[in-house]
């Protein structure tokens, strides 16, 4: 139980893009379970999102433009 609140002080001390690299270092650490995974998959998730937020705003933007 000890490692898993290591892991989560890494886990919460980190912005998205800093916390990269700490999954190499967790993976290879052999520290990788569920709960990072999940994490991951909730982060791309938004990362996704957010992209086709911007992505249907611009094109809403130049359909505008084009009327």
């Amino acid at each position: 139980m000890r490692s898993m609140n290591n892991v989560e002080k890494i886990l919460e001390r980190n912005a998205i893009f800093p916390f990269l690299p700490n999954i190499l270092y967790l993976e290879r650490e052999g520290k990788m379970d569920w709960k990072v995974i999940l994490r991951l998959l909730m982060i791309m998730t938004i990362l996704f999102n957010h992209l086709l937020l911007y992505l249907e705003i611009l094109i809403a933007t130049v359909i505008g433009h084009q009327e």
